[in-house]
């Protein structure tokens, strides 16, 4: 009975596993629809405002605003990322476009420069794509990439615990567990390939 309760967690921690696949799968392609939406929403408020500097006039004041405050959102900064990929080449005013942005730009390198590592390894990313240094003051630029650089990028203490606890585990609990269980079930084939269980018949009641 024992060995068949272990082939049933197995089976359990296997099935579990695929579910998980299944589901992040399943959230990852739902999620793509809306970044692209996004994305297109960013591209015609882009376009727009290009249309404005065609036209001599400035990036509107109310579009900057609305970048600082949405783009603090890793997903609305990505979409931003796709939307201006396609134009950076294309269109010949993206360059005026990303001048009278440096100013936004710099707020949010601020503000990313305190999220947690990957959000300001992605921005530094961004950064490097659409950064103009020559309409910035080379003092704020400097000292914003400087906090980058000086960023902590090594794993706290909690992440290295968890780390090796799951390793010992593995090591030590969880391979052995799964050892046993394959070397029982084939030992246990092997003295009962010929030997059927019981069985009873009942008889079905139709209604």
């Amino acid at each position: 009975m024992g060995i068949e309760v272990m082939i049933y967690i197995y089976g359990a921690v296997c099935v579990s596993m695929i579910g998980f696949n299944v589901a992040y799968a399943i959230l990852l392609r739902s999620s793509q629809p809306r970044l692209e939406k996004r994305t297109r929403r960013l591209t015609q408020a882009i376009q727009a405002q290009l249309a404005r500097l065609e036209q001599g006039q400035p990036v509107s004041s109310r579009h900057l605003a609305r970048l600082r405050r949405r783009l603090l959102q890793v997903k609305n900064l990505t979409a931003f990322d796709l939307a201006l990929r396609p134009m950076v080449q294309k269109e010949p005013r993206i360059s005026d476009y990303l001048a009278q942005l440096q100013p936004a730009i710099l707020y949010l390198a601020v503000v990313y420069r305190k999220r947690e590592n990957v959000q300001a390894a992605y921005f530094s990313y961004f950064l490097s794509r659409y950064v103009l240094p020559k309409h910035l003051p080379i003092q704020s630029l400097q000292a914003v990439l400087l906090e980058y650089m000086e960023k902590n990028n090594q794993l706290s203490v909690t992440d290295v615990i968890k780390a090796v606890g799951l390793c010992a585990l593995e090591i030590s609990f969880l391979r052995f567990i799964l050892a046993w269980v394959r070397a029982t079930a084939l030992i246990g084939y092997r003295k009962k390939r010929h030997a059927w269980g019981q069985i009873q018949r009942k008889k079905i009641h139709f209604e």
